[in-house]
């Protein structure tokens, strides 16, 4: 959290635009302090859904024995209703130390949510606009569009945001980008954290309905992350090589937010399996530092796609899968043993 409010004091302070070092500096700060929050909400989650499950279970009585009169004037019905008296004791504790969980995951959500919500101020208001003077207007037509169509289907929104490109000004000054890594960096990082907060937004609902044609997973955060992902993409694509760092970690990104938040294996091994072929190609000089943080993304791409493609017809709406990682997250030990440039890939911290 230190680090983190240091980073943006110097985001606020600064006039020119973060440097490399800078940047995964904030990135990793970040990272550390939504990374902790999920990972406690995760837990609430769980405790609280697993109170819930035994409640209920306590809740439906054990099949009885037909008594006769005889035993029921030796006590028999006396000892069942004080069976019934200890489930129900039992079925109010379990309520309540469920009610407690959920109240203390709301703290949680609330923090994650002022944090995200600072985050984002800080690069759309400080970071962007020092990168590209037309930037804020192409952010916020994307946003604004993303918040418009949040109940469209995932399709209808792709098609929308391709089209705020081909249409208006937005696909020009991408290609005028002369920062473009630092560009995707921020977008990608927008788009983790809309992600982070759908996750949260869409824990109650059925996965079932966040099918390929159904509404973008019924939240504005989940439309968000995906038009910031789309214009990370973009940009990517006119700019960074298909074997870059960067890019690659975009795709890793995007790839997990299409199989845990809209349920979309089938696009998700797309993204993944197209990101891996073109980047299989144009590998990075063997021996060199782009080349290890480059091979490393590719592998866990190849895994998610395996993964999933295996997993489809087993249980095609598993919410969370600790293999669904990204490159640098502190829930996993890769995250924890790596201090290399794919910081980059940071705060697309491991939706497990």
């Amino acid at each position: 959290s230190d680090m983190m409010d240091l980073m943006i004091r110097v985001a606020e302070k600064k006039t020119t635009e973060f440097s490399v070092e800078e940047r995964n500096l904030l990135g990793i700060a970040c990272k550390n302090v939504l990374s902790a929050r999920r990972v406690s909400w995760r837990i609430l989650m769980l405790k609280e859904t697993n109170l819930l499950s035994q409640s209920m279970h306590t809740a439906k009585p054990p099949p009885q024995k037909a008594v006769s009169s005889a035993q029921q004037r030796d006590g028999k019905d006396v000892k069942h209703s004080e069976q019934q008296t200890d489930r129900k004791t039992q079925i109010d504790q379990l309520k309540s130390v469920a009610r407690c969980c959920r109240q203390y995951r709301l703290e949680v959500e609330k923090e994650i949510s002022q944090i995200s919500d600072r985050i984002i101020s800080i690069i759309t208001a400080h970071l962007l606009p020092k990168l590209h003077p037309g930037i804020g207007e192409l952010v916020k037509l994307f946003e604004v569009n993303a918040r418009k169509r949040y109940k469209s289907s995932v399709k209808d929104l792709e098609d929308e945001l391709k089209n705020l490109l081909q249409n208006k000004a937005g696909g020009e000054i991408i290609l005028r980008f002369l920062n473009p890594e630092s560009i995707t960096f921020f977008f990608k990082m927008m788009g983790d954290i809309y992600r982070y907060l759908a996750e949260t937004a869409c824990t109650f609902r059925s996965r079932t309905t966040y099918s390929e044609g159904e509404a973008v997973g019924g939240s504005v955060d989940s439309s968000l992350a995906l038009a910031f992902y789309y214009l990370a993409s973009e940009v990517a694509k006119a700019h960074l090589a298909p074997s870059d760092p960067i890019r690659l970690g975009l795709a890793l990104n995007f790839s997990v937010f299409y199989h845990q938040i809209m349920s979309s294996p089938t696009r998700a091994c797309e993204v993944a399996k197209n990101a891996f072929d073109e980047a299989l190609y144009e590998l990075p000089k063997k021996g060199t530092r782009a080349f290890t943080d480059s091979s490393l993304i590719m592998g866990i791409l190849r895994d998610n796609v395996t993964k999933w493609t295996k997993s489809d017809d087993a249980d095609e709406h598993s919410p969370h899968d600790e293999a669904d990682h990204d490159v640098v997250d502190d829930d996993d030990d890769e995250g924890k043993r790596r201090t290399g440039p794919v910081y980059s890939v940071p705060p697309g911290t491991a939706p497990r």
